[in-house]
């Protein structure tokens, strides 16, 4: 897995924990549940890619996958790049977007990232 003294090589790594496991070695076992884990979270985040990419053309889509936030967008393109938020207030012409919730020492909150949208398109966000 790490190549000490050989190339790394991650699929002959897994190979050789899965012989492990088949004969018994939990700490083998619980290696190749970890690698499977992380195949199906690949191929999950594949596929999360794909769909934006699909939906709003290559462009849009990567910026979209990669978190990546502007003016313009609309309020499903900041809920697919960022999220459900942590807080939203629902004015009756704008609504805030609230990521990041910190409470301080006194019980204040206060969040990292505020995004106002109106008519469903993100007019203007802040950072805190």
């Amino acid at each position: 897995e790490y190549g000490r003294g050989v190339s790394e090589n991650q699929e002959e790594a897994e190979n050789w924990y899965r012989m492990a496991a088949e004969r018994g070695n939990s700490d083998a076992k619980w290696k190749i549940d970890k690698i499977e884990e992380e195949k199906a979270e690949a191929i999950e985040e594949a596929k999360r890619r794909n769909m934006l990419i699909g939906k709003y053309g290559d462009k849009v889509g990567q910026d979209i996958y990669k978190g990546k936030v502007w003016v313009g967008m609309t309020k499903e393109q900041l809920l697919y790049s960022r999220g459900k938020p942590s807080n939203i207030s629902d004015g009756s012409e704008r609504q805030i977007y609230r990521y990041g919730k910190n409470v301080g020492d006194r019980g204040g909150v206060t969040y990292k990232l505020e995004f106002t949208v109106k008519n469903d398109i993100v007019k203007s966000w802040k950072e805190n």
